[in-house]
């Protein structure tokens, strides 16, 4: 009886082992790739305007090209599409937004309340996959901060960043089993991830975010965690 029962411990592991790993990061190596940023479902509340307009303002400034939300989602998009390439060895990403053809296709196709793609069109089945940034939000939460100036005590509200994203990997050969990973992550109380992205970091506070933040969903990707929030 008792090796009866270890035999079934050891198969249930077996299981939940291979489970975990089905829904780790997919190799990349050769492959092609797009990436795309639902803009329907992509905000940030308003007590971050200042710290998305600075970070636009570095390197090429697109803080005055037009909408604000536009251009923080091509900013995104771009420097997480060059550095995925990399880090993945694929060989070749596209940023889909920014690609006319592409991103035509992408709108036509792409199922919002499912999360897959319907009858993609040639120039995506092109593709090997398709990475979908759907939804992506920075709230903000009032973080009470208590401090002494002058022999008196001042208490002040401080708005924290937290994010609250999906990301979908849609292989275009199955468009419609998509792998969903949710990325929750709070500025103050979150634990730090190794990071991995640079976001320019070193230039601005938005950027700095936004590189643990996708530093957070790459560890959990790589992992294979499909849900990170929790009841936060």
């Amino acid at each position: 009886m008792k090796i009866v029962f270890k035999s079934f411990v050891i198969l249930i592991g077996l299981l939940i082992f291979v489970g975990v790993q089905s829904q780790a990061q997919d190799d990349w190596t050769g492959k092609t790739a797009g990436v795309y940023i639902s803009s329907r479902s992509f905000g940030y509340d308003a007590d971050f305007f200042i710290e998305v307009a600075q970070f636009l303002k570095q390197e090429e400034d697109r803080s005055n090209i037009g909408k604000m939300k536009n251009e923080f989602i091509i900013r995104v998009g771009e420097l997480l599409t060059a550095q995925l390439q990399e880090m993945t060895g694929a060989d070749t990403i596209y940023f889909l937004n920014a690609d006319m053809t592409r991103g035509r296709a992408m709108l036509a196709a792409y199922d919002t309340a499912r999360g897959y793609l319907i009858n993609p069109d040639p120039v995506l089945q092109e593709l090997d996959y398709v990475l979908v940034i759907d939804p992506f939000y920075i709230h903000s939460r009032n973080h009470r901060s208590v401090y002494i100036r002058s022999n008196r005590m001042i208490t002040e509200n401080i708005p924290v960043k937290k994010a609250r994203f999906s990301v979908t990997l849609i292989e275009t050969v199955r468009p419609r089993i998509p792998k969903l990973t949710e990325v929750c992550y709070d500025d103050l109380s979150s634990d730090k991830p190794e990071l991995v992205f640079d976001f320019l970091q070193e230039e601005s506070k938005m950027g700095k975010y936004l590189s643990q933040v996708f530093s957070q969903w790459w560890g959990q990707w790589q992992q294979g965690v499909p849900a990170g929030c929790g009841e936060r």
